[in-house]
Order: C-alpha cells, then sequence, then structure tokens
C-alpha cells in the first residue's frame, strides 16, 4: 500500500457516512490490511471511489490524489462492467445454441419414434 493510500484510508476513516454503511466497511477492511501488501486494483478503485465520493470531507491533498485518480477509477470500472457484458451475451448465446441442440434432437428422437411405430 502506498504512502498516498495510506494516507486517504486514514482520513476516510474520520468522516461522517450518514447511511453509507457499505463505503464505511469497504475502507474499514482496508484499515485492516497488511499495509505492506499492495491493494488489488479492485481494492484500490473501490478506494479512490469513494475518496471521490466523500472528497469534500477529506483534507486537501487526499481530495487532489482523489482528483487525479477519478479517471483511472472510471475507466477502471467502466472495463469490467464491459467485460461482465460480454460473458453475459456469450453465456445467453451458448444457452441459444444449446436449447436449438436439444429441440433438433428432440424432433429427431420424434421422427425416429413415428417411423418405429409404422
Amino acid at each position: 500500500m502506498t504512502p498516498q493510500e495510506q494516507a486517504a484510508i486514514r482520513a476516510l476513516l474520520e468522516i461522517e457516512y450518514g447511511r453509507r454503511i457499505g463505503s464505511r466497511r469497504v475502507i474499514e477492511s482496508l484499515a485492516r490490511r497488511n499495509r505492506r501488501a499492495p491493494l488489488t486494483e479492485i481494492q484500490r478503485a473501490s478506494l479512490w471511489s469513494i475518496a471521490w465520493k466523500f472528497r469534500r470531507q477529506l483534507p486537501e491533498h487526499v481530495q487532489a490524489a482523489a482528483q487525479e485518480l477519478r479517471a483511472w477509477c472510471g475507466e477502471f470500472w467502466a472495463a469490467r462492467e464491459e467485460a461482465a457484458l460480454a460473458k453475459w451475451h456469450q453465456e445467453r448465446e451458448e444457452e441459444r445454441k444449446f436449447s436449438a441442440d436439444q429441440a433438433a434432437f428432440r424432433a429427431a428422437q420424434g421422427n425416429l419414434f413415428e417411423e418405429a411405430s409404422l
């Protein structure tokens, strides 16, 4: 974890979250991590997204870092969303192919049954 990330976490532990308990829990879980271990990409994006959301309650240096990383966070979440959507479309296509194969198999079974009964 970089010193910049540590400072952001310390600052975010001190602010008021109101009803946004999920954001508070994410920050608390990051605070409990080993400070020497680097954050994963999703943890880093979560940290800076939350920092941007609550930027008005943060010190100037943390606000500046959140501003700098705002575009990166947007690109990160957009790429994840795009990948999830592509996976969803692929799964639906596989389901359609399976259904078509199943229908063809049933039709072939029906034809065989009719031929056998003649």
